[in-house]
């Protein structure tokens, strides 16, 4: 992350640089900051002597103004921690009487990487370094060193924010919650369940196909426990996703989804417009009562749909996911539905 130099003016150098990359994600120990505004009650603008608040915009725009406002709190709170940490200092080099630069430079002094660490890294990496072990020496050790000062950054400004003295007064934005019309499309797990997660997925996108398996790990943890619903967003401009898709639609007559499903990641790489064709007769479908199905106006305005509905959330991209209306990254998706179980 990267800041204006005039908002650290009270900052050293060294201090500014240092927190900078502090781990956001560490946790604070604190007291409970104030409860922050309900989108109810958060004036936005008046238009025609009518006032709008977060909760009256459509969803699409409440989850662009959500992010912007998380956007904000996260710089907000690297500029605390940045200010926090520099009192800290402050205070120790006075209380052992040394220098705050020396002080500095002696709480961030790391070792030098060991000749193990530097070529386990390589073998780990060398797929994404387009040079030889030897030409990357220097700037692995670089970043090897830079690890271990941000480790020891995360474990410093914890122990700062858990001594108890640190409270923060910036309330969190609460996310909104987006009402998703999934009626009629495919779904497994408890279908009585209280916690619904809903996927937007593309054949042809990597990502999705890489989110196959994250899916499959959360129906093993907690399959009993929640409904998972899938709908189409074929943003592949190739128009592949689309057909596909519509086979999907053709297998799930026939009680064949989650199989086609699983069919259509697997062999991503090579899908074409006969797919689904192909697909129907490895599964063991009624080929006839499947190509039928395809021509159907009814199975294209199903996609498209799930589509329209995508867009209507805003959706810029897939894989995306809800639970229970809130949407969440692919990382945050297991840790999400933990949160929700009794």
């Amino acid at each position: 992350m990267f800041y204006r130099q005039s908002a650290f003016r009270h900052l050293s150098l060294f201090a500014s640089l240092v927190c900078a990359s502090l781990n956001l994600s560490a946790q604070e120990t604190s007291k409970t900051p104030p409860a922050p505004v309900p989108p109810s009650q958060r004036l936005l603008f008046g238009y025609e002597g009518i006032q709008y608040n977060q909760a009256t915009l459509p969803d699409s725009l409440r989850q662009s103004l959500y992010d912007a406002d998380m956007e904000h709190f996260t710089k907000q709170k690297q500029i605390v921690d940045a200010a926090v940490f520099d009192l800290y200092a402050e205070a120790e080099a006075k209380k052992q009487g040394k220098d705050k630069e020396v002080l500095l430079q002696e709480w961030f002094k790391v070792d030098e990487p060991s000749e193990a660490e530097v070529n386990t890294f390589y073998e780990k990496n060398k797929e994404r370094i387009p040079v030889s072990l030897a030409e990357a020496k220097t700037q692995i050790v670089q970043f090897l060193k830079q690890q271990k000062v941000q480790e020891k950054q995360k474990t410093l400004i914890a122990k700062v924010k858990g001594e108890g003295f640190f409270e923060l007064l910036v309330a969190e934005p609460v996310a909104p919650i987006a009402d998703i019309h999934f009626t009629g499309y495919p779904a497994k797990g408890n279908l009585n369940a209280d916690i619904t997660v809903v996927e937007f997925a593309d054949y042809q996108c990597p990502h999705c196909k890489h989110a196959v398996e994250d899916v499959k790990k959360l129906m093993a943890a907690f399959g009993e426990k929640i409904k998972l619903v899938y709908m189409d967003y074929p943003i592949n401009a190739s128009g592949i996703s689309r057909t596909v898709a519509e086979g999907a639609v053709c297998a799930d007559q026939q009680g064949k989804f989650w199989e086609y499903h699983e069919l259509a990641f697997e062999q991503q790489a090579t899908l074409k417009t006969d797919s689904p064709q192909e697909f129907a007769g490895l599964l063991k479908l009624d080929e006839a009562a499947f190509k039928k199905c395809l021509a159907e106006p009814a199975t294209k305005a199903k996609v498209k749909t799930a589509e329209n509905e995508a867009l209507r959330l805003g959706l810029a991209g897939t894989p995306s996911f809800f639970v229970n209306g809130k949407l969440v990254n692919t990382v945050e998706l297991q840790s999400a539905v933990q949160a929700l179980i009794k």
